[in-house]
């Protein structure tokens, strides 16, 4: 089971949070869940107007891993043409593939920028690579993004060949996840102890430590007056851990 083996130890002066090592696999039952709930996440936060469904041909090239990798170049040429013929308009997006019950790859793609005429996606995308069943719609509500979100996007993500499972334009987050964790973690230290999480739970229980649970399931707590401290612990010094 994921983090038997490590546990990640963040501290701020006396403020400690603790939690276990991740895998962040999508395979892994305990991280995949996480991986797809910061998606879903994500797919909000962009703030998206319109909704964009792309397809493939099945009779085109020779494989879905194939018929997915043209249909990230397709899309691409289509931004590409897109900005050009629109050099001043927003064009953001998070896109996410979907497989069909057949394995063939559908790309779902969270929009954010000027209107895209279903009838021109589709004249290019069957320019491209044979395939003008596509789909525009507009976003009409936050709870349109949620329910578009957890049916398409946070079911069952796949991946196809070396191809990521999601990726976005450079803006659609008003904040990118590297800035993000950036401030987030601006004045904390990082350490990673060869020592499951539970372990380290039951040490600060039993050394008496107050103990609360953050929102993203980190435990965290103070240091306070204690003289007995964590082994990790650098800000005072160690006393008889």
């Amino acid at each position: 089971m994921c983090g038997r083996i490590g546990t990640v130890v963040g501290q701020n002066g006396k403020d400690v949070k603790v939690s276990k090592l991740s895998c962040k696999s999508w395979s892994c039952p305990d991280c995949a869940p996480k991986r797809r709930g910061r998606l879903v996440a994500e797919a909000k936060e962009g703030k998206p107007n319109r909704f964009l469904t792309l397809t493939v041909n099945p009779n085109w090239f020779d494989s879905p891993d194939e018929r997915a990798h043209r249909l990230v170049i397709a899309w691409r040429r289509f931004a590409q043409w897109f900005k050009r013929k629109h050099p001043t308009a927003e064009f953001q997006y998070l896109a996410v593939f979907e497989a069909t019950k057949l394995g063939e790859p559908h790309l779902h793609i969270c929009f954010r920028g000027a209107w895209i005429y279903q009838r021109t996606l589709s004249k290019k995308m069957n320019e491209y690579i044979g395939a003008p069943i596509v789909d525009v719609r507009r976003v009409k509500s936050k709870s349109a993004v949620a329910e578009y979100v957890t049916k398409y996007i946070s079911k069952r993500n796949i991946k196809f060949g070396t191809l990521k499972r999601y990726w976005r334009s450079q803006k659609y987050l008003a904040e990118s996840n590297t800035a993000r964790k950036k401030r987030l973690n601006a004045g904390w230290r990082w350490f990673i102890i060869d020592c499951p999480l539970s372990r380290y739970v039951t040490w600060l229980e039993k050394n008496s430590y107050d103990l609360a649970v953050a929102e993203s399931g980190a435990i965290v707590f103070t240091l306070g007056d204690l003289q007995t401290y964590p082994p990790w612990c650098t800000t005072v010094p160690h006393a008889g851990a």
